[in-house]
């Protein structure tokens, strides 16, 4: 069975009597009021090398997963308390003859187990009125690609791939299948990709990589940090870690220069014009070769400087850098700091020559003309107004620096317990489930 492919395999054992108002299943949830749920992450460990005859094999075979609940953690105050469920699965080959009893009771005996899995569900209280409102003002969130990948795989998950995905698994969760449930009662911008999925799309592009090397995946362990939109291009990537031998880092890069560039080209009185943002982007990346090419010999770097005019003209919105909340201003400043310490002066120097470029595009289209008396020579040519259409957006205002929208506008204690997931299929399909063959 190729790696992460038991999660198609093993899907809950429900009824459509046992599915909640969300899509969601009974098994895991801890009741009201925590009815929202959010993969966390998790953790699978796969059969050692040189145990391959002990692999879940598409023989025919049966096979069956016991799962428990490890852990339930309560975090957060009263009244805005988050529930961190911990779920134990262990996956091993059925014997001949054997029951439900007699299974577990060798998986807790000699951990005859071929894979082990551990995954993270989070559970959060419906959301208000009022939270919905804070919640949009605090919806952006930015999480900054480790390092530079030594390889890397370019898709777009469409709705045809998340629908695919929801059926194997038997997943009927609304937020990956429904816009207007999870744009209204969620809160995302559009139906969200499946935390499992990301794990496959991870698995299956290292294992097809290190394939290559004779090499193969022996566990992983991941955290979901941001959501993931249908239909919005992502990038699948992976570096070796020099320091330590065998070890690769393996991360999902969503569309952040696209969500700045979407949201200045469609949102920023700066470019109420047709074609004014193009004109922007000729500018930034010309200001980028001059500075950064010929001198440094690096590459066209737009990200940071379209950062930069994004945060400009949304100042006082508030992001999430990585776990904590700041202002959209001081988010270029965020960036350096942690340029300077995961890459190095070089890499900063990238994302200075950056923030440089927006800085000259504002000083000879608004300070310049505005405060000098000069000339604005980077208007918008009339054929790239023609080109784009006449779309006009209201421009508006402000004394000081760039006008801004509403910012609803801008885009402890502890508890065990255990659940049986084997139910009554057991006793209607037979012990465990039967892995390809006729």
């Amino acid at each position: 069975m190729p790696s992460g492919h038991h999660l198609v395999y093993f899907p809950p054992q429900v009824t459509l009597s046992e599915l909640l108002p969300d899509g969601t299943d009974i098994l895991h949830t801890p009741g009201e009021p925590f009815n929202r749920r959010l993969w966390a992450g998790g953790e699978i460990t796969f059969p050692q090398l040189g145990a391959e005859s002990s692999n879940l094999l598409l023989n025919g075979q049966r096979a069956v997963c016991v799962e428990n609940i490890d852990n339930v953690d309560v975090h957060g105050s009263e009244g805005n308390e988050k529930i961190l469920v911990t779920i134990d699965r262990r996956f091993t080959e059925v014997h001949e003859h054997e029951d439900e009893t007699q299974i577990r009771a060798r998986v807790a005996s000699n951990g005859s187990e071929v894979l082990v899995e551990k995954r993270t569900l989070f559970f959060m209280r419906d959301l208000d009125l009022e939270q919905q409102i804070e919640r949009d003002r605090r919806k952006s969130r930015f999480v900054k690609a480790p390092t530079n990948p030594d390889i890397s795989y370019s898709m777009t998950p469409t709705k045809a791939l998340l629908f695919r995905f929801s059926a194997l698994t038997f997943n009927a969760h609304l937020i990956h299948l429904d816009p207007h449930y999870a744009q209204t009662t969620e809160g995302h911008q559009n139906i969200l990709v499946h935390g499992p999925l990301t794990v496959v799309l991870m698995l299956s592009f290292l294992s097809s990589h290190l394939s290559k090397l004779g090499l193969r995946v022996k566990d992983i362990e991941y955290r979901n940090l941001a959501p993931l939109h249908v239909d919005e291009e992502l990038r699948i990537c992976a570096k070796a870690k020099q320091q330590t031998s065998g070890q690769w880092g393996v991360w999902i890069e969503g569309p952040q220069v696209y969500t700045y560039a979407s949201g200045l080209e469609r949102g920023a009185p700066r470019f109420a014009l047709p074609g004014d943002f193009t004109v922007y982007l000729i500018f930034v990346c010309t200001v980028i070769m001059i500075t950064a090419y010929w001198y440094l010999s690096a590459r066209v770097f737009t990200k940071v400087a379209l950062t930069h005019t994004w945060s400009q003209v949304n100042r006082g919105q508030i992001v999430t850098f990585y776990v904590i909340q700041i202002k959209a201003e001081y988010l270029p400043v965020c960036l350096l700091l942690l340029d300077v310490v995961s890459g190095g002066w070089p890499a900063a120097i990238m994302s200075m020559i950056g923030i440089f470029a927006s800085h000259m595009y504002d000083f000879f289209t608004r300070l310049w003309p505005l405060f000098g008396g000069g000339r604005n020579y980077l208007k918008t040519p009339a054929f790239l107004h023609r080109l784009w259409g006449t779309r006009v957006r209201e421009q508006r205002t402000r004394g000081l620096g760039p006008s801004a929208g509403s910012s609803s506008q801008a885009s402890s204690g502890q508890s065990s317990a255990r659940d049986d997931s084997i139910g009554s299929s057991w006793s209607m399909r037979g012990a465990g489930r039967r892995l390809g063959g006729n």
